[in-house]
């Protein structure tokens, strides 16, 4: 056992040599820095890794990477990996952020290896990158049920990658990227914010837009979870402008070709200048009504785009409502059939009055009811209407004679173009 108050390790890994059932531990009273500033390489030669040990760490804070510079004046890119251990327990009392150029891996992992962080917060600091990656293990953010006492960054980038990924505290990155990749299933439990903020210089408020969100799933599905009570009244993803005066939201995208993705949690997505953008692209999906329901509550109104791999898109069992700029909805391989929908990509004040554009692609047949409206018509005086296209690969496009479309212009605005493809 290593007990230390500071230890700021340089190194390009930690290694388990023969360590079949062994437990390390390194404990830190206020500050554990893991760096590799001098890129020093990685060499196993002669390593013998049973993959059956277990490494725990702990720290006050744990700060992963530095923000040494180059000739260039860019962060140098440090590469480190925890090798050899199926069991990685990592605990930051008061916190964890990366700095710098930062990429940690961990491998030689074995099978049901389990790589866990647990703090209150997790940050990047501004300017700067982190990624964690344990492709063959579970990756899980736990809560350390403390309070952080370092601030939450501005502007850093954040890449998770492992088997499974289970984020169950806080990821605060006020207008960041946040990349989470995994085989199999993404679960959001904690909180994921990358909102955007107000901040005033002098006499003048300016507005840092929010950041983005992207979780993507090989094989599996992406669960945003329902809130507890004990949470009370968060979100479980924030990409909203932050204020209420000004400010840019910003983007989700979901992924989960060969799965679902489960949207029962609290999405924070209002905008002043714009709301959120909305990427779904996933296998298998049964309640498109509900979805956009959530989406329309939750503050999505600007790019809208929802791919279904497999099956059929039906919207309309109830009264529905499709808000966006730029709205796309494709189903590969099934049908489209829409009735009691409303498809708005009408002018808004992120277009400046300008109309969005609709685009609805179906594998199959596409079925437009009666009481469906279309409109992509201009708001403002002299602005144009956008376009709408209606599309089958191998089916037909059917259209109620009821069914409306508003593509007009406004004063001398030109109007948009209807264009409908049976293939």
């Amino acid at each position: 056992d290593l007990k230390l108050n500071n230890l700021k390790l340089e190194a390009a890994a930690i290694n388990g040599i023969d360590n079949q059932g062994s437990v390390a531990n390194i404990s830190v009273t206020d500050t554990l820095t893991l760096v590799n500033p001098h890129q020093s390489d990685i060499n196993f030669a002669g390593d013998v890794f049973n993959e059956n040990g277990t490494l725990n760490i702990s720290a006050g804070q744990i700060v992963l990477g530095s923000d040494a510079i180059n000739s260039n004046e860019d962060y140098i890119s440090q590469n480190m990996l925890i090798n050899g251990f199926n069991n990685i327990s990592m605990t930051a009392a008061s916190g964890a952020v990366g700095k710098g150029d930062m990429h940690l891996g961990f491998g030689n992992t074995g099978t049901n290896a389990i790589v866990t962080l647990s703090t209150p917060m997790l940050t990047v600091a501004s300017g700067s990158s982190l990624s964690l990656n344990a492709t063959n293990s579970a990756l899980n953010l736990n809560s350390a049920n403390s309070d952080p006492t370092i601030p939450a960054a501005i502007g850093g980038k954040l890449a998770l990658s492992a088997d499974s990924v289970d984020i169950g505290s806080k990821i605060d990155m006020s207008g960041g990227l946040v990349n989470i990749n995994a085989t199999n299933d993404i679960d959001i439990n904690g909180s994921i914010d990358v909102s955007g903020q107000e901040k005033l210089f002098y006499d003048k408020t300016e507005y840092i837009p929010a950041g983005m969100v992207s979780l993507s799933s090989e094989n599996g599905d992406v669960n945003i979870n329902p809130l507890t009570a004990e949470e009370g009244d968060i979100a479980r993803i924030d990409i909203s402008s932050g204020s209420e005066t000004g400010g840019k939201a910003g983007t989700l995208a979901i992924s989960a070709a060969k799965g679902k993705a489960n949207l029962g949690g609290t999405i924070a997505a209002h905008g002043v200048e714009n709301g959120g953008s909305f990427l779904l692209d996933v296998g298998s999906h049964s309640d498109f009504d509900t979805l956009f329901a959530t989406l329309n509550q939750s503050g999505f109104d600007n790019q809208i785009a929802v791919r279904l791999r497999n099956g059929d898109m039906n919207i309309g069992a109830v009264s529905t409502t499709v808000n966006g700029r730029d709205i796309t909805l494709a189903a590969d391989s099934g049908s489209i059939s829409l009735d009691k929908v409303t498809i708005d990509a009408s002018g808004n004040v992120s277009t400046g009055g300008k109309g969005g554009e609709v685009a609805i692609w179906a594998g199959q047949d596409l079925n437009i009811g009666a009481n469906t409206i279309t409109t992509t018509a201009a708001t403002t005086a002299n602005k144009d209407g956008g376009d709408i296209l209606l599309a089958s690969q191998s089916g037909t496009v059917a259209i109620d004679n009821a069914a409306r479309f508003y593509l007009g212009g406004f004063g001398n605005g030109r109007g948009g173009d209807l264009q409908i493809r049976a293939e």
